[in-house]
This record gives C-alpha cells, sequence and structure tokens, in this order.
C-alpha cells in the first residue's frame, strides 16, 4: 500500500487518487504508552471559553461584565444562586468573596460560567421559538 507523506504509519486504504477512502494508522511501530495517556480529555464548554475570552487581560470577572456578555442579572442571577448554594449561605461566599453589592461584585469562575450557560441557553430558545415560528 501506498505510504502517505512517507511516514511509515500512514497508509492509504484506496489505490484511486481521484477518490480516497481513509487512511489506516498503524501504531505497532509508534512509541505509544497508554498508562501515560489520559482516559478521557475534558474538552471546554461553550460558556468555559466565553469566560475565558472574557477574563483575557482582567484579573476578576464582575457582576458588570457579565451583563455586557448578554447574562441578565435580574432574571438569572436569583436563579443560578439558588441552584449553586446547596450547602447554605457561608457557600455564597465561595461564589462572590466580597459578597454580592452591585454591578461591581467581583464572582467567582464557578458563577460566572453558570451564569453564561443559563443566557446561552435562553438564546438557543428564543432562536429555537423563532425557527419554528417561522416554519
Amino acid at each position: 500500500m501506498p505510504q502517505v507523506a512517507k511516514n511509515p504509519e500512514l497508509e492509504v486504504l484506496s489505490h484511486d487518487a481521484k477518490q480516497a477512502q481513509g487512511v489506516k494508522l498503524n501504531i505497532s511501530n509508534m512509541n505509544i504508552q497508554p498508562s501515560k495517556m489520559p482516559e478521557t480529555i475534558k474538552l471546554p464548554s461553550q460558556a468555559e471559553m466565553k469566560y475565558d475570552q472574557l477574563a483575557a487581560g482582567k484579573e476578576q470577572m464582575t457582576l458588570a461584565d457579565l451583563e455586557k456578555a448578554g447574562v441578565n442579572l435580574k432574571t438569572d442571577l436569583q436563579p443560578t444562586l439558588k441552584a449553586l448554594t446547596t450547602e447554605g449561605p457561608e457557600s455564597v461566599l465561595k461564589l462572590a468573596p466580597n459578597g454580592l453589592n452591585g454591578k461591581d461584585s467581583v464572582v467567582s469562575k464557578e458563577l460566572a460560567v453558570a451564569l453564561i450557560e443559563r443566557a446561552q441557553a435562553r438564546e438557543q430558545l428564543v432562536l429555537l421559538k423563532k425557527h419554528n415560528r417561522s416554519r
């Protein structure tokens, strides 16, 4: 079988140059140690990627930053806090170390990601409703 780019680990499964059916990877000669490979690779969610994008160049994330990103503080903050604070009122301090005293309040990454997820879910629901109405 022909080799791809002079790489002995890759073999073309089809000889037809116009319509390749795939490439087979031969790992018998490769130095792969399964014990050193992670079993699962966690990909960041869309909300985590959005958070990282917002947090770039900032030391702390505030409620005002999240509001600019599309989070509706009036409707999203209370239910999100309720869902995340199962251990009691002191667990709110983990999510907002200095308390929630207005839009300049600093929030944890966990709370910020949860609020962004909620805002993204609401946006998706609005788009779905618009799509269903246009049918």
